[in-house]
């Protein structure tokens, strides 16, 4: 039987084209175990955002600053760190902070030109001078007495104040963990203002600042080419 020319060529364009997909995939697959520049990635965990009083009081970047080791252990201290921008034409001020996580929550400041505590909290009550102005070109960040005692934080009109991050002459912090909290965690927290009123804000506990590495091939996988 004389096969057609036609018909052969037919059939040998069909195995090459199989053979063209095959050697595709093998060559994915020698891809898939090597780690392309793009494999390196930054947390995706970044601080919270909301509104107080109709966003009179705008919370930025609100977030519990990474523990070392990635986990705060139950009964530590852990820091908190925003930005309170004030758009109104009044001032305004942080009252009350407070969160089930943590025993007491702690709003300190420092005196002007000094940061605010990174650990033990400063004495209660330590207030800066009236109208000094704190580094950086931010807004004075003035404490005022409560009933307690305790200090509250005056927020200025048209002006933000930072708190735990740089230069900043506030801080806040969650005293007595209730629990363990781990890098990339949310947690509920309240922040009480003296006009705006209260909000509620879901925080995450910040991921390492540095870049995530992939994880690592592992050799004789189906990923080696």
């Amino acid at each position: 039987m004389i096969r057609s020319p036609r018909r052969s060529a037919g059939r040998s364009r069909v195995v090459l084209a199989a053979l063209v997909t095959a050697g595709g995939v093998v060559l994915a697959g020698c891809a898939a175990g090597q780690q392309a520049q793009t494999a390196r990635e930054l947390p995706t965990v970044d601080g919270a955002n909301a509104g107080a009083g109709g966003s009179t009081i705008a919370l930025r970047n609100v977030a519990i600053e990474y523990p070392e080791g990635g986990a705060y252990r139950k009964g530590s201290v852990a820091r908190l760190r925003a930005v309170l921008v004030n758009n109104g034409t009044q001032a305004d001020a942080l009252v009350e902070v407070r969160t089930d996580v943590a025993g007491e929550v702690a709003i300190e400041t420092a005196p002007s030109g000094e940061t605010a505590p990174t650990g033990e909290t400063s004495p209660t009550g330590e207030t800066s001078p009236s109208g000094a102005t704190s580094p950086s070109g931010s807004a004075p960040s003035t404490p005022e007495p409560t009933a307690t005692g305790s200090p509250t934080l005056l927020i200025p009109p048209n002006a933000a104040v930072s708190i735990g991050e740089g230069d900043a002459t506030a801080a806040i912090l969650l005293r007595g963990l209730t629990q363990e909290l781990r890098s990339a965690q949310i947690v509920p927290i309240t922040f009480v203002f003296r006009t705006a009123g209260s909000v509620t804000v879901t925080v995450p506990v910040a991921t390492p600042p540095d870049e995530v590495e992939p994880a690592p091939t592992i050799p004789g996988g189906h990923g080696e080419g």
